[in-house]
């Protein structure tokens, strides 16, 4: 009972069953992500459609771009250059630098490119002391201070003196310089500049660390402040890998320089099957409650002083984050996908056009300028006469205050190697001195002391006759521009989160983004921190609400036009595409929640197709339903108007002016028994011819005589109203019924028709030609009427 229930159910609402059919298998065809790579097209451009983020301005890029190449030299470099550039940073008032660079092998030994210069001084100040030395020991003999007898004693001591404190000394400080250690000095620089960031790598790249290493850079830069109590960073941390086939590692920058550092952050992006960025993993579960955090994140979290961080369902909790520009912490909620991943609001800006950017040269050529200003007042040391009085012990005055500079510099240098200037030991818990908020401004307050002072200086001697001289003139150039080069690069990196990293061409840190096909990784590190800033995050949302809400929409439109006409079924039906499709791509648009489109796009147009075929097929066998109800009382013309507007053939009564038509056979009955006495009689003649054996008697005889005239009647009367039947169709006329011999018909209706009396007319007069016709052509088949001895036919209209 309850099966057959079910089969008429699905009988009688075959659409809906379809519906429910098709939503069904892709249901279950969903978590197969067949669709993927289509998705990813479809997904970029619904991205694009987006209002793009606002960019930051505190985010800058400092690049190694192809114009710092082409001034420095082909990479890799010595790391010097970015020791200097980051010591730099600093001056200019960069709040964190985040490296984008693997420092993950120790450089080898260099030779200080200033060594001659070195040299120089050395063997100066090995003269000076030994003039000031022979001096003074010929004055303590002449003034009897040593005596004669003491003298060669005196000698001896003053000649060892001189080997131990000024030769041994200068070949030191010599042979430093030609095996420089440019670890150290980057090491250095990183301490000073107090919250730089540097790379761990996440997979196996076959480099070992030792062990107390390690376990000193997971024990300091991991975080342990994060929540996740169902284990599903770790879930999806295994899940990517095996996506990637890489297996975890843990490899941090080499320890001499990682343990200056402030933190560290995991490089590796998510790439998508088609090789697009488009995700990233924001946080790596390194075992035993450590978590390492992507590059950008962990010094972006670190600034804004989260107190804890939530791993929950499908999102990440930054707990008590102080914004830049607010005044009270709030909690940032990060949407993840169904990979863990956070997804990327990127900038539709393209690589070069996106935050800002200065170029490594930039920076690495101001430090040179410094140099060149530090030669030209050289030069202009070794000149007596080109500076008045006045002039040049303002001058002299300038050279003190920049050495000054200098010696301080050298002293915080020491310090940030972790060793006060006697060599004391000053590094608590780690390798290192931290440096004090007075130390920084007593450095940089003696260097501006000295610009604003050196500015002033060449703005005076534009109006001196010193002037003149090419030294003086290049010098105040050099100043001029010095310190207009400083201001702009102050404008650009004060209060910056800076990225370094390389975006030269020939790169091969570069990766396609929905945006651009080769796109420089450093910008996607800026994308991330873009992303939190702007709070303008995509939520991911599951294949399946769009499989529901095709479902939906299918099944209300198929309900609402269920009593339309199966023509107009087939367009209305395209509402529900209309809508299922309009509704993803709105909420991607307009909400920024993302549900894959392609699978539900193509559920959806099936279920169109699908109802296509059912109703056509429905239309086909309402048209042969019509066709062969109608086709023998209305004429085809007719019959085509009623298939294409079913309407007019509907049950119910309508009042119409209409013309009737009725015809029948006049004396039938005469008629009809002419037919049976002719055919009893053949009938008996057959019979009486047969052996006596054989024939049948009277009854049988007279039953098959009245079989034989009702078949021979019958075949009459079709043929014959079959033709007066067609003169009526033809004539816009509809057979409303057969009465025996009448018919019945009427003109005007179903199809209105304002002249149906004419056509009544004019069908009675073709009815009684075609009787004329048809007794014409059927003389051998009518009966003949025994009066007037002809074949017997008449119609009355």
């Amino acid at each position: 009972m309850e099966n057959n229930k079910l089969f008429g159910f699905i009988k009688k609402q075959k659409n809906i069953s379809a519906i429910i059919v098709l939503t069904l298998i892709f249901g279950l065809l969903a978590p197969l992500n067949i669709f993927q790579r289509i998705d990813y097209r479809f997904y970029d451009m619904e991205l694009k459609l987006l209002t793009p983020p606002e960019e930051s301005e505190d985010i800058a890029l400092v690049e190694v771009d192809d114009n710092s190449l082409s001034y420095i030299g082909s990479w890799p470099w010595q790391r010097d250059i970015l020791s200097e550039v980051l010591f730099r940073l600093k001056e200019f008032g960069a709040k964190t630098a985040v490296f984008d660079i693997e420092y993950l092998t120790a450089s080898s030994l260099a030779v200080d490119e200033n060594l001659t210069s070195t040299v120089k001084k050395e063997f100066d100040k090995i003269e000076q002391g030994i003039v000031f030395s022979v001096s003074d020991f010929s004055n303590q003999i002449g003034t009897n201070v040593i005596k004669k007898e003491d003298a060669e004693e005196a000698g001896d001591e003053l000649i060892g003196s001189l080997l131990n404190d000024y030769i041994y000394e200068s070949s030191k400080v010599i042979q430093q310089g030609m095996n420089l250690n440019y670890d150290d000095e980057f090491a250095k620089n990183i301490q000073f500049f107090g919250n730089a960031f540097l790379t761990v790598n996440l997979r196996n790249i076959g480099i070992t660390t030792p062990k107390d290493e390690l376990d000193y850079a997971k024990n300091r830069f991991l975080f342990t402040n994060i929540i996740d109590p169902d284990g599903l960073i770790k879930k999806y941390n295994d899940f990517l890998r095996v996506e990637d086939s890489v297996d975890y590692d843990f490899v941090p920058a080499i320890h001499s320089i990682v343990n200056h550092a402030a933190g560290i952050g995991f490089t590796n992006v998510v790439v998508d099957r088609d090789g697009v960025r488009r995700r990233i993993e924001l946080i790596n579960d390194c075992g035993d409650g450590q978590y390492a955090l992507q590059l950008s994140f962990s010094p972006f979290i670190k600034n804004l002083g989260v107190k804890k961080i939530e791993r929950k369902k499908s999102s990440l909790v930054l707990y008590d984050a102080l914004l830049p520009g607010k005044d009270k912490t709030e909690n940032i909620t990060i949407p993840l996908d169904s990979n863990g991943c956070m997804i990327l609001n990127w900038s539709h800006n393209n690589y070069i056009d996106s935050f800002s950017h200065i170029p490594v040269y930039y920076i690495y050529d101001f430090s040179n300028a410094e140099k060149r200003l530090v030669d030209d007042m050289q030069i202009l040391s070794d000149k007596d006469d080109v500076f008045y009085d006045d002039e040049r012990d303002r001058f002299l005055d300038l050279c003190q205050m920049y050495a000054e500079t200098q010696e301080i510099r050298s002293s915080l240098m020491l310090k940030c190697s972790g060793f006060e200037e006697d060599g004391t030991p000053i590094s608590k818990g780690r390798r290192g001195g931290g440096l004090t908020d007075d130390d920084y401004e007593e450095y940089f307050g003696a260097r501006n002391l000295f610009f604003d002072t050196a500015y002033t200086f060449a703005v005076d001697m534009k109006e001196r006759a010193c002037y003149d001289d090419e030294d003086v003139k290049n010098f105040c150039k050099h100043i001029v521009n010095y310190c207009s080069s400083y201001d702009a690069l102050k404008t650009k990196l004060d209060g910056k989160f800076c990225l370094i990293g390389n975006s030269a061409t020939a790169s091969t840190d570069l990766g396609a983004t929905p945006f651009e096909k080769r796109y420089a990784n450093l910008g996607t590190h800026a994308n991330v921190v873009n992303t939190i800033l702007s709070g303008k995050f995509i939520a991911e949302k599951s294949v399946y609400y769009g499989i529901i809400l095709a479902f939906i929409s299918s099944v209300l439109i198929t309900l609402l036009i269920r009593k339309k006409s199966n023509g107009r079924k087939l367009f209305y039906s395209l509402l529900y595409i209309v809508i299922t499709i309009g509704v993803i791509v709105g909420l991607m648009v307009m909400y920024r929640i993302y549900i894959p489109l392609v699978l539900p796009s193509v559920l959806i147009i099936l279920i169109y197709i699908t109802e296509f075929t059912l109703n056509f097929m429905a239309v086909e066998g309402d048209k042969k339903f019509l066709q062969t109800t109608f086709g023998s009382y209305v004429a085809p013309a007719v019959v085509d108007q009623i298939i294409k507007n079913p309407d007019v053939a509907k049950l119910g009564g309508r009042s119409e002016e209409l013309t009737a038509l009725f015809s029948d056979v006049k004396t039938f009955s005469g008629f009809t028994e002419i037919i049976n006495n002719e055919e009893m009689k053949r009938v008996i003649e057959e019979n009486n011819k047969l052996p006596e054996s054989e024939r049948k008697d009277q009854r049988e005889v007279e039953m098959l005589g009245a079989a034989k005239g009702a078949e021979r009647l019958v075949q009459i009367l079709n043929d014959y109203l079959g033709v007066l039947s067609d003169a009526i169709m033809d004539n816009k006329g509809t057979i409303d019924k057969y009465v025996g011999d009448e018919i019945v018909s009427f003109f005007g209706a179903p199809i209105p028709n304002k002249n149906n009396a004419f056509d009544a007319c004019v069908a009675a007069v073709r009815m009684i030609e075609a009787e004329r016709k048809f007794n014409e052509e059927n003389a051998d088949r009518l009966p003949v009427n025994p009066k007037p001895a002809k074949p017997s036919s008449s119609i009355h209209v």
